[in-house]
């Protein structure tokens, strides 16, 4: 690669930074006192597929989130605690 090359990619790079500069910061991973990882599952709905994804040890619910029995199941296998709020 020649130097005007290398230039202009860092300026790219450089101006997508200066871009991101007012976005949110990543969220941080939300533990108990236990230092289990704790996952907030926003929707109605649990699936098994949303077990599968979590990456939590713990799985917070909504109130009236409904858990399907193979959800449930998936979360048994790998130790996953489900928990409604109250």
């Amino acid at each position: 690669m020649n130097t005007d090359a290398i230039e202009s990619m860092v300026r790219d790079v450089l101006s997508r930074m200066n871009s991101l500069e007012g976005a949110a910061p990543a969220p941080a991973p939300v533990t108990n006192e236990y230092g289990q990882h704790v996952v907030l599952h926003p929707g109605k709905l649990l699936s098994y597929t949303d077990v599968l994804k979590s990456g939590g040890e713990i799985v917070l619910l909504r109130q009236k989130c409904l858990v399907t029995a193979l959800a449930r199941e998936a979360a048994e296998a790998r130790n996953i605690q489900l928990i409604k709020q109250e």
